[in-house]
């Protein structure tokens, strides 16, 4: 990313060194891709951890037999 800006004004060039702005947005820029990785990852494994949280237990007082499934649901 170039570290100035150049403004024409009547005939004139005028050239700005800005580079700590764009490096603050660069950083800024980076920072912000990082954290939503790290949001989707974090929402991936909590919709996981919700699939696994609905579990369905039965029993068979015949057969003495208990049964444990994992239940169905949409997760939004």
């Amino acid at each position: 990313m170039a570290d100035l800006s150049i403004f024409k004004l009547d005939n004139q060039s005028i050239t700005i060194k800005d580079t700590t702005a764009r490096q603050t947005a660069d950083s800024a820029k980076t920072l912000a891709t990082t954290a939503s990785g790290n949001a989707t990852t974090a929402l991936n494994k909590v919709t996981e951890l919700e699939k696994l949280s609905r579990v369905s237990i039965s029993y068979d007082s015949s057969t003495e037999t208990m049964t444990i499934t994992t239940g169905t649901h949409d997760v939004e």
